[in-house]
């Protein structure tokens, strides 16, 4: 692929579907559950005196999903690249956009889920802090929006990683 190759523009559109999807969920549940909390009347913590549990485990679950949200989508797309290496003398672009868009969404849906427990922990448990679980998962998730520009830059990265996979197996 060379750079003045775009990416097909279906297929751009079906990645900014699905990025903007995974988020769209999440604000939608974010506006129930502050509707839920503020508009009952009663946004005070739900036990004075509790341990906010459900709070801190989606802290932890964003030190850890926040991380993985990186480590797995290129894991994925390492192991993907190697598999699209074995397949021929080219590179087949529909297999390497495939690879982008499962990438992605794993990388992406870690981080919803993660945005989820955040709003549950906030429904639950009233804590105001713990909305900064769900806000940072969703800028991750937002960072990572594909743009025609990011999506050919990826292409051309894993398109050459691609090639010398084969020249390494054909050494």
């Amino acid at each position: 692929m060379s750079a003045d190759d775009s990416v097909p523009r279906e297929r751009l559109r079906a990645l900014q579907i699905i990025a903007m999807a995974l988020p769209m969920g999440a604000l939608a549940f974010f506006g129930v559950v502050v509707f839920m909390v503020y508009g009952a009347g009663n946004p005070q913590p739900a036990a004075a005196n509790a341990l906010p549990v459900i709070s801190m485990v989606a802290g932890a679950f964003l030190l850890i999903t926040g991380p993985m949200s990186f480590v797995m989508p290129a894991a994925i797309t390492q192991a993907g690249l190697k598999q699209i290496a074995a397949g021929g003398e080219h590179y087949d672009l529909t297999r390497l956009l495939g690879l982008k868009q499962t990438a992605m969404i794993v990388g992406m849906a870690l981080l919803e889920g993660t945005a989820f427990l955040g709003l549950i922990a906030f429904l639950v448990e009233r804590q105001p802090a713990v909305l900064a679980v769900p806000a940072l998962a969703l800028a991750g998730m937002l960072m990572r929006f594909p743009t025609q520009n990011s999506v050919r830059n990826w292409m051309e990265q894993h398109g050459r990683r691609v090639l010398e996979l084969r020249q390494d197996r054909q050494s």
